[in-house]
């Protein structure tokens, strides 16, 4: 399995936690875990994953602080978070993302949004 690149679950009302074991698919570019149930914290293993070019996390029911560990996702194009319970304050890293073009992070608890969003 480490050669996936793509994973597109979305639509699926998965509910189970995302599993650190997620972090072994290191070839792993697209990441689509769009309108399921997941909830909890994000595991960390997920951020291990330096290839991303595309994270969709929306609409399920994560928590906790993720915004500090996107430093290492240096080739992630795009970035939707929202419409989950994550909190935290939008560091100026997340900025210097330079592939990061889009980016959706509303209906969750962020603080610290910067003028340049």
């Amino acid at each position: 399995m480490e050669n996936v690149i793509s994973l597109n679950l979305s639509g699926l009302q998965i509910s189970v936690l995302l599993r650190p074991e997620i972090g072994q698919l290191r070839s792993l570019k697209m990441l689509d875990l769009n309108a399921n149930n997941f909830s909890g914290l994000i595991s960390a293993e997920l951020f291990n994953c330096g290839l991303f070019e595309y994270l969709d996390l929306t609409a399920n029911g994560f928590t906790g602080d993720v915004l500090g560990k996107l430093a290492n996702l240096r080739k992630l194009g795009f970035l939707s978070l929202f419409d989950n319970s994550l909190s935290g304050k939008i560091a100026e890293s997340l900025f210097q993302l330079s592939r990061l073009n889009t980016i959706y992070l509303y209906s969750n608890g962020f603080t610290g949004l910067s003028r340049r969003m």
